[in-house]
């Protein structure tokens, strides 16, 4: 608990927004050991004191809660056609058990997807055929997309 807890100290410190100063924090939070839970943003409010400043961004509905420890370590609204995060965790799910039990299977990555996902999707980047082929998601193939995505859009917002 106290590794959470030292991880949303630091989110708050920067007002909630993510960055890479919390690569450590977030690749020492293996996926499986996250929980993940629509959630409405009154009660995410309720449960932070009423006021949000973790990382990610809450939606004026229904948004996608990460869990870990039963803290909330992240958040990502969703939207009338679908979750960037929720399709990150998507790709995720198609990984092999191996891949599964690997240190790069953790939120600090399925973040890094994310936002690939949503540059690609906002952006017009083209790399359906990559990040979608019906392989199991490598970690090669996330590092691929990620150079790809940064080599097509030199703003794209992707840690």
């Amino acid at each position: 608990m106290k590794q959470t807890k030292n991880i949303i100290e630091r989110i708050e410190a920067v007002g909630g927004k993510f960055s890479t100063a919390y690569r450590k924090e977030y690749e020492a939070i293996p996926v499986l050991k996250c929980e993940f839970k629509e959630e409405n943003k009154e009660d995410i409010l309720k449960k932070t004191g009423g006021s949000w400043i973790g990382a990610g961004q809450l939606g004026e509905g229904k948004s996608l809660v990460v869990y870990y420890n039963g803290e909330i370590v992240f958040a990502d609204y969703l939207l009338t056609d679908g979750c960037y995060l929720g399709s990150a965790l998507a790709l995720f799910n198609t990984a092999s058990i191996w891949s599964k039990q690997s240190k790069w299977f953790n939120l600090y990555w399925l973040i890094v997807l994310r936002h690939i996902i949503r540059e690609n999707y906002n952006h017009g980047l083209d790399l359906d055929d990559i990040l979608y082929e019906e392989k199991p998601l490598t970690f090669d193939r996330i590092k691929t997309v990620r150079r790809l995505a940064k080599e097509k859009d030199q703003y794209a917002s992707i840690p």
